[in-house]
């Protein structure tokens, strides 16, 4: 009796130590999981921006162009189009990975759901368009195929990445603004609203400068008298702006707001949500 007690008391000893070891193990796999997982949806970089480069492809001068078009286009219309770069979507499928780090970070307007994705796998040579509830309309899953298609993959077996996302975001952009429709994409459109888009950049440069040319012209009549020349006008402002900060010429070259500065404009993402819509390919 006593030994059947004993071998009882072991043997339910072995089979408690037995559990504990099987739930220690689970409870390890499951923290491991949860790193392994949480490290393969990257948080937005900080300060927010809608350009995130994780693996370094872009040059800063390509950054903060593409940044500040971005930017721009988002204090214009609140619509959000986010460019992340990153190196593998590891086992995920870039379809679902895309659309579930659009709804991570809520690219878009929380109500308005107008945020778009375009998510590049580096190492993988696979790149998606995702686009949130509220553009799927204007940008269609078949323009989203097109425009990755035509513009993105060219230019990404080349090596010119910075290229193939502007072009992209150029023909988002049209497309959202409804400048032209997704069943007559065609690639000299690109040129036609880059052109648009630079009149717009240019447009207050020259505005600036034309009332700049009439100020110091002003002065120049006033000390030179009503004949004074162009090249009078013209030294007269390089020798009293020329080596001045924070005016004039200089307003367009650096800082936060201005024509020159890059980043540091936005504001974060608004909580958008995206409905599986999208298109992508590889190159």
């Amino acid at each position: 009796m006593n030994y059947r007690m004993k071998y009882l008391l072991e043997t339910n000893t072995m089979k408690s130590a037995d559990f504990k070891s099987c739930l220690v193990l689970i409870v390890l796999l499951f923290i491991g999981a949860t790193e392994i997982f949480g490290q393969d949806f990257p948080k937005p970089m900080d300060p927010p921006r809608l350009v995130n480069d994780y693996v370094g492809i872009l040059s800063d001068s390509e950054f903060r162009t593409l940044e500040l078009k971005l930017e721009r286009y988002e204090d214009s219309t609140t619509n959000q189009v986010a460019v992340v770069i990153v190196n593998s979507t590891g086992d995920y499928d870039i379809g679902q990975y895309t659309i579930e780090l659009g709804e991570k970070w809520g690219i878009g307007a929380q109500g308005r759901d107008n945020g778009i994705l375009i998510l590049a796998a580096i190492k993988d040579r696979e790149v998606f368009i995702s686009t949130g509830y509220g553009l799927e309309g204007a940008v269609t899953d078949a323009a989203s195929s097109q425009i990755i298609r035509d513009y993105i993959l060219p230019n990404f077996r080349t090596g010119e990445y910075y290229e193939g996302f502007d072009e992209a975001t150029t023909i988002i952009i049209g497309l959202a603004e409804g400048e032209f429709k997704a069943d007559s994409l065609r690639r000299t459109q690109t040129q036609q609203v880059s052109t648009k888009s630079l009149l717009k950049l240019l447009f207050p440069i020259l505005f600036i400068i034309f009332f700049t040319f009439l100020r110091y012209r002003r002065m120049a009549r006033n000390h030179l008298g009503s004949n004074a020349g162009f090249w009078a006008i013209l030294a007269l402002m390089m020798s009293s702006r020329g080596g001045r900060s924070g005016s004039g010429w200089n307003d367009f070259t650096g800082g936060s707001g201005t024509f020159g500065g890059g980043g540091g404009g936005f504001g974060g993402f608004g909580g958008g949500s995206f409905g599986g819509g999208g298109a992508g390919g590889s190159w």
